[in-house]
C-alpha cells in the first residue's frame, strides 16, 4: 500500500510541466556550476601539481557542486512536499484519504517516498556529472560514493521535514515557509 501512494505521488510530480522544469534548470544550473569549478581547477592545476598539493578535482570541483546541489534541494523539496498533506487538509480530500484501508504511518511513509523519489533525479544527476569527470581525471570512488550518499541522506531528511510540516499546517505556503525555516536552521 505505501507503494501505490508513493506511485501516486510520483505521477503526480512528473505529470506536471514544471516538474519537468524545474528539473531542466537544476541540471542547467549545476552544468553551469561544474563547467565553472572545472575551469578555475584547471587554471591552479599547475599550482598545485609545483605545490605538491593534496587538493584534487574532487575537492575543488566535484565537493563545491555538490554544495550548490544541496542548496537547490533546500529551496525545492519545501516546494514540492508543501502540498503533501497541507492541500488535502485545505481541499478536505483527507477524509478521502483517511477513510481508505490504510494506516497512518503507511500514509505518511507512502508520501514521504514518493517525494522521495520525486527528487531522486536532482540527486543522481550532479553524481552522473561528477563520475563522467573519470573519463579524464582520478576520481576517487569513495569519497565520490560517501559524497552521495551524503546528499542522498539530507534529501530524506529534507523530505520528511517537508512532510512533516505539510501534515500539521492547512496552509501549503505556510508549510513551506516553516520548512525552509527549519532546513535554514539545521543548515547552519
Amino acid at each position: 500500500m505505501i507503494w501505490s501512494i508513493a506511485r501516486r505521488e510520483l505521477l503526480a510530480t512528473y505529470t506536471s510541466a514544471s516538474s519537468w522544469i524545474a528539473l531542466a534548470a537544476v541540471q542547467f544550473i549545476l552544468a553551469w556550476l561544474l563547467f565553472l569549478q572545472l575551469d578555475v581547477y584547471l587554471k591552479i592545476l599547475p599550482e598545485l601539481v609545483a605545490g605538491n598539493s593534496p587538493l584534487g578535482i574532487i575537492d575543488m570541483v566535484v565537493t563545491p557542486t555538490l554544495s550548490s546541489t544541496t542548496l537547490i534541494l533546500l529551496v525545492l523539496i519545501p516546494l514540492q512536499g508543501m502540498g503533501s498533506f497541507a492541500d488535502e487538509i485545505r481541499s478536505g480530500r483527507i477524509t478521502l484519504l483517511l477513510s481508505t484501508p490504510v494506516s497512518a504511518w503507511q500514509l505518511v511513509a507512502g508520501k514521504w517516498l514518493g517525494l522521495l523519489l520525486g527528487n531522486l533525479p536532482l540527486v543522481l544527476l550532479p553524481l552522473l556529472m561528477a563520475w563522467l569527470l573519470e573519463l579524464g581525471s582520478a576520481v576517487d570512488a569513495g569519497r565520490l560514493a560517501s559524497s552521495f550518499l551524503g546528499l542522498l541522506l539530507f534529501t530524506a531528511m529534507a523530505s520528511a521535514i517537508s512532510i512533516w510540516l505539510s501534515a500539521i499546517s492547512e496552509q501549503p505556503l505556510t508549510a513551506a515557509a516553516m520548512s525552509w525555516g527549519l532546513l535554514v536552521l539545521l543548515w547552519l
